[in-house]
Order: structure tokens, then C-alpha cells, then sequence
């Protein structure tokens, strides 16, 4: 299980397991968490195991607040995550404010 939490305005912690089975949970929980927010930071500490689905999901939150018009950043990035943006091609998406 998966779970976004809201440490402080803007400020997020991802935690658990972040797979095919979460990654919607955890969009939902980025959308009503982060509406009314302008920048934004995800902390990625808190996740345990992660696959390409986790991936997609930062590709999706990036295009999500570049609509908001909301900056958003990805902090403590796990080296599988980096590994896997720079397979496809998209490290310059997401880890780019």
C-alpha cells in the first residue's frame, strides 16, 4: 500500500509500495491534496519498492500540475526510478521544476 501524505503547504511524503495495484490510490490522493497548492514538493524517502508503474504515475502527477499551473518537484528520487526515466528517455521531464 501506498500513501501520499501532507507534512506541511506544498510539502509531501510518498511512502510504501508503489506498483500496478497503488498508483491510482495514490493520484487520487495527489489530486485532492494538491489543488489549491502552487509549488510543490514530493518527498520519494518513504518508498519502499517501486516499479514502472511509479514511472508513469510522476510522469502523470508532472502533466497534471504543468495544467494547474503548479511547479512540482520530485525530491530523494530511489535509483530504480532515476534508472528507468533515463530508459525512457524522460529524466529531463521529471526531475526538471
Amino acid at each position: 500500500m501506498a500513501k501520499l501524505e501532507k507534512n506541511a503547504a506544498g510539502n509531501y511524503r510518498l511512502n510504501g509500495d508503489l506498483d500496478f495495484s497503488t498508483v491510482m490510490g495514490v493520484l487520487t490522493q495527489y489530486i485532492n491534496l494538491s489543488a489549491q497548492e502552487k509549488n510543490i514538493e514530493v518527498d520519494l524517502s518513504g518508498l519502499q519498492k517501486c516499479n514502472s508503474a511509479a514511472l508513469a504515475l510522476f510522469v502523470e502527477m508532472k502533466a497534471r500540475a504543468r495544467g494547474r499551473q503548479q511547479i512540482i518537484v520530485f525530491s530523494n528520487v530511489p535509483q530504480q526510478i532515476q534508472n528507468l526515466a533515463a530508459m525512457s528517455n524522460v529524466e529531463g521531464l521529471l526531475f526538471a521544476a
